[in-house]
């Protein structure tokens, strides 16, 4: 037996039941599930509440869906599940010392072709998030974004990039951080887009993030900040 406890408009609400069954009952009683693990949650799609339509529309989330396995890739666009990935935990040689090694020593050689499958669960269908996870690692989304793009610690390692196969494009990783984070939360139509009638929330910074190479991304400064259309930081 599992307790899931989950903070409700600040009361606390406790399941004290076998994981899959507590998760079907928080969906059924419309509360979003997230969780920090893959197989537990995605294995337990054969219960009524964690598919077809209420599902997806509850858009239960996986946090550090780092190395789901293999037949789960695909389950993500099935049972609606959103793919919360921390991009700057990819190779954290950077991050921590020693850990480059990490993945490969615990999961083996034969997962490494899934380690963070982003581009494979976007292939799929799968919505997928960004988030920094600070304050474990940096707290700047842009080392994240070169993270996912380049697959490689800030000093180039390895020098074919980090699963290569799984990178995917500045663009992509920018709408994971801003559009793809909404739509997990719920928000997608007040956040997470520069969009008539959404909240004026943003940054500028001192550079095209879309024309420099991904190598130049954590160079931009950050100008200004606005929020709800006030500036907070920074001038224009």
């Amino acid at each position: 037996m599992t307790a899931i406890t989950a903070y409700i408009n600040g009361e606390i609400h406790t399941q004290d039941k076998s994981r899959p069954r507590a998760e079907a009952v928080l969906v059924r009683d419309g509360i979003v599930v997230a969780v920090g693990s893959n197989d537990e949650v995605l294995g337990s799609g054969e219960h009524e509440a964690l598919n077809g339509e209420r599902s997806r529309a509850r858009r239960p989330r996986i946090e550090h869906s780092e190395i789901p396995s293999e037949a789960d890739v695909a389950r993500y666009a099935i049972i609606g599940a959103i793919a919360s990935f921390q991009p700057s935990m990819i190779y954290p040689k950077d991050e921590w010392l020693g850990m480059e090694g990490v993945w490969q020593t615990r999961v083996g050689d034969d997962a490494m072709t899934r380690a963070f499958p982003i581009r494979s669960i976007k292939e799929a269908g799968g919505a997928i998030a960004f988030g920094t996870d600070w304050p474990i690692v940096n707290l700047n989304p842009l080392l994240g974004i070169r993270k996912a793009v380049l697959r490689k610690s800030i000093d180039n390692q390895p020098v074919s990039g980090w699963v290569e196969p799984q990178a995917i494009s500045i663009e992509e990783a920018v709408e994971a951080y801003t559009l793809g984070a909404a739509y997990a939360g719920h928000r997608e139509e007040h956040e997470g887009s520069i969009s008539p009638g959404k909240f004026a929330d943003l940054i500028v910074l001192s550079g095209n993030p879309f024309k420099c190479e991904p190598d130049q991304l954590p160079t931009l400064r950050v100008e200004a900040t606005i929020v709800n259309g006030e500036l907070v930081n920074g001038k224009l």
